[in-house]
């Protein structure tokens, strides 16, 4: 260890151990020059890119596809508002059958005897012993009929107390 000139654990090559002169790198001699490329042309110092019609290929059918994808979109939005306005004209027909119907049944009703009857007592034209009656040009409008249960327009809720009281008690 005592006739090492390098620190531990760093080695170097034979030749600077011994104290000689590097050897000269070899040189191929098979290498063309530089700049100068396989069939006499020279590229002045840009390196030809060998993936640039590949590169063009990719992007290109990358649009071609972003392309045929728009106008699939497109035609399927299409069909989908068509199928929407299908559906709206289904519920606008579906509701006009009804009202096509009620208005036939409608006509059968007036077609019928009991309508023609009622018809004709609202004339004056009634059974035998019946008398004719009718309310006079600008009467008052009947008063509101109040359904069971309800209290007439008008009257005050009583407070809870009072309520329970009088259903308790009587009035």
């Amino acid at each position: 260890m005592s006739g090492l000139s390098a620190p531990l654990g760093h080695f170097a090559p034979a030749h600077v151990m011994a104290g000689e002169e590097p050897p000269a790198p070899e040189v191929p001699r098979d290498l063309p020059p530089v700049g100068h490329q396989p069939g006499g042309r020279a590229h002045h110092g840009r390196p030809r890119n060998p993936l640039r019609r590949r590169h063009l290929a990719v992007v290109g059918s990358a649009l071609a596809v972003t392309l045929v994808l728009i106008v699939f979109a497109r035609a399927l939005a299409d069909a989908s508002l068509t199928n929407e306005r299908a559906a709206l004209h289904r519920a606008e027909n579906a509701r006009l059958q009804e009202r096509l119907t009620a208005g036939r049944r409608e006509v059968e009703l007036v077609k019928g005897e009991p309508f023609l009857r009622l018809q004709a007592r609202a004339y004056g034209y009634g059974e035998p012993g019946e008398r004719v009656f009718g309310l006079a040009l600008g009467a008052p409008p009947p008063a509101g009929i109040t359904p069971l249960g309800a209290q007439p327009p008008g009257a005050a809720e009583a407070p809870p107390l009072e309520a329970w009281l009088e259903l308790l008690f009587g009035p």
